[in-house]
């Protein structure tokens, strides 16, 4: 089995994903303090890297932010890693990235955009720290190379999603899909060789006047996952959402 936490606090997101199926035991911890609210009005300048640093990026580095992470593998070998804003700088610079985002053909529309492709960063220090095994890290400029798309890909498609649902804070990319990260519901994905559990304890709302809410939901205990993979038995207080393949929802039908 596989776990990533990522805890946020205040304004800091919070899931966890859990993959059944999986050896290792990884618990991922990010921890991002925003000073302002993200202004979100438009960019009209040149999509050049010059261009785009002179409207956002004395904005984007004001910003107090500290990631953190831990892991332990299925033999009970901890790892713990924390890193900053110029942590991430030094092993990727932002004229760099932005580049390579331009060469993509990704457009930023506004500082929201630009700081978030920029934190993308961060998923790749992570990713490397969490690539353990030998033949993985012999192959690593692919792996980066896969999984900057990845992200750019997942990126674009949650800002979809929080277009037409804007009062969701917290996703998941489950598949094709960007489904909404919701305190007490349990995604479950069942591919035909393994099954993906998807679930959140504790998520960010924003009420009708712009006030960041914590949301509680109920606690998932490692018996109730197992019965509700191996028996179908549903857990007490929490929602069970069935996806298919790509991710879409599956309609209850009455026995």
């Amino acid at each position: 089995m596989k776990k990533y936490v990522v805890r946020i606090t205040l304004l800091f997101l919070i899931f966890i994903t859990v993959f059944v199926g999986c050896q290792a035991i990884s618990n991922l911890e990010i921890r991002r303090t925003l000073g302002f609210e993200t202004p979100t009005e438009k960019y009209t300048g040149p999509q050049t890297v010059e261009g785009l640093m002179e409207a956002f990026d004395a904005r984007y580095s004001s910003q107090a932010t500290k990631w953190a992470t831990a892991s332990e593998t299925h033999s009970g070998k901890k790892r713990h890693l924390e890193f900053t804003l110029e942590h991430i700088d030094a092993e990727y610079p932002r004229e760099e990235w932005l580049q390579m985002l331009l060469n993509k053909g990704i457009t930023i529309e506004n500082f929201k955009d630009y700081s978030g492709y920029l934190n993308l960063r961060s998923d790749m220090v992570l990713k490397e720290f969490d690539t353990q095994n030998e033949w993985e890290r012999e192959d690593w400029e692919t792996i980066k190379a896969s999984y900057i798309d990845t992200r750019i890909w997942e990126y674009q498609l949650i800002s979809e999603a929080k277009q037409t649902n804007p009062e969701v804070k917290n996703w998941f990319v489950i598949s094709e899909k960007a489904l909404p990260n919701i305190p007490g519901r349990i995604y479950v994905q069942d591919t035909g060789s393994t099954t993906h559990i998807w679930h959140s304890r504790l998520s960010t709302t924003k009420s009708e006047t712009g006030e960041i809410l914590s949301v509680n939901g109920p606690e998932l205990f490692e018996e109730q996952k197992l019965d509700l993979l191996n028996t179908g038995v549903e857990p007490e207080g929490w929602e069970v959402v069935y996806l298919d393949e790509k991710g879409n929802p599956i309609p209850k039908t009455d026995n």
